[in-house]
């Protein structure tokens, strides 16, 4: 990946990541966000659906069930993982803290298993109803800025 790109992808994923905050559950939807700002830059991300292993079950698991296996959604780019959601298993890994924006080589996080490229559901405004809540319009600014939506309320 070269350089420019990278810098457009971590602006565009600091932007968002200030909307989200750990994002616990809105896996799925952020990570749509993410494709969909992704394919508008003309790039060619792909939506991931697999598990991120972790240590200790959640305080929504199961103990009986637990098999250190979480269902996550992350997009992937040019070989690198892009997640603004895995620190949402902080409370559930030993030794380590998720940082809030995961823009790195696939090899640098091994956490990321069983991943399989799936087509996003969610439109854009699907996403960001699921994935924001109250703070829409925050994040409906965030899009204009970056070039994603227009001022009539395009946003594919």
């Amino acid at each position: 990946m070269n350089q420019l790109i990278y810098e457009r992808v971590n602006r565009a994923l600091i932007e968002f990541n200030l909307c989200f905050g750990e994002g616990y559950a809105l896996c799925h939807p952020i990570s749509i966000l993410v494709f969909r700002c992704l394919k508008h830059m003309g790039l060619k991300p792909k939506l991931i659906k697999g598990y991120f292993q972790t240590d200790l079950p959640s305080e929504h698991d199961d103990e009986n069930d637990f098999n250190g296996e979480a269902l996550h959604y992350w997009v992937e780019l040019d070989g690198h993982i892009i997640d603004l959601t895995a620190c949402q298993f902080n409370d559930e890994i030993e030794g380590e803290r998720m940082p809030e924006i995961i823009f790195c080589n696939k090899k640098s996080y091994p956490r990321y298993i069983k991943g399989k490229s799936v087509n996003p559901r969610l439109s854009i405004r699907a996403a960001l109803k699921e994935a924001c809540g109250d703070r829409e319009q925050d994040l409906d600014l965030t899009m204009v800025e970056l070039g994603l939506k227009g001022k009539r309320g395009d946003h594919g």
